[in-house]
């Protein structure tokens, strides 16, 4: 990442894990299940392993408590001189296989689907963009009425779907 082409080894794990700490507490204050730490990015789900009717709503909290933590750790960073991070969520909603994935000497629990990789295509279209959120059409039908302000961004084509998606941004 760029922040590790400024810091030394020992600066950017620092800050990747002051990082991860802060996305991590947000997604499980929210109810949601840790899947994976990606280097500098975290992998969570939102009802699976309960109400799945509830898994939008608390994705879309626990982003904007993402948004909220991570201007208190820039701020704190700013105040040491200390480089500040960057961050960039996707969110989308559908189904997905959860299980154990791998060997029986090594395995690892695992959310895999077109969800996921159409979640992970969400969050490379923040930079594109210029936001630190993008929500899915599905995402956002599964939001209306339950008090989330968002603000549509129009339409992006996603790599490995044949046709566009409408994006929005949480305000």
């Amino acid at each position: 990442t760029a922040l590790a082409e400024r810091l030394t080894p020992e600066q950017t794990i620092a800050a990747v894990n002051a990082y991860l700490r802060v996305m991590a507490r947000c997604v499980l204050d929210a109810g949601g299940i840790l899947d994976k730490f990606t280097g500098d990015g975290v992998m969570a789900t939102f009802g699976a392993m309960s109400d799945p009717t509830n898994g939008a709503l608390a994705a879309a909290r626990a982003a904007l408590a993402m948004r909220t933590s991570i201007a208190a750790l820039n701020a704190e960073r700013a105040a040491r001189g200390d480089v500040v991070v960057q961050f960039g969520i996707g969110i989308h909603t559908g189904d997905v296989v959860l299980g154990a994935i791998g060997l029986p000497e090594r395995s690892q629990y695992d959310a895999i689907g077109d969800a996921v990789n159409t979640a992970a295509r969400m969050e490379s279209l923040t930079k594109e963009f210029n936001v630190d959120s993008i929500l899915s059409s599905d995402t956002a039908a599964r939001l209306r009425g339950d008090g989330i302000s968002l603000r549509p961004l129009g339409e992006a084509h996603v790599k490995g779907k044949a046709n566009a998606i409408e994006v929005f941004t949480l305000v």
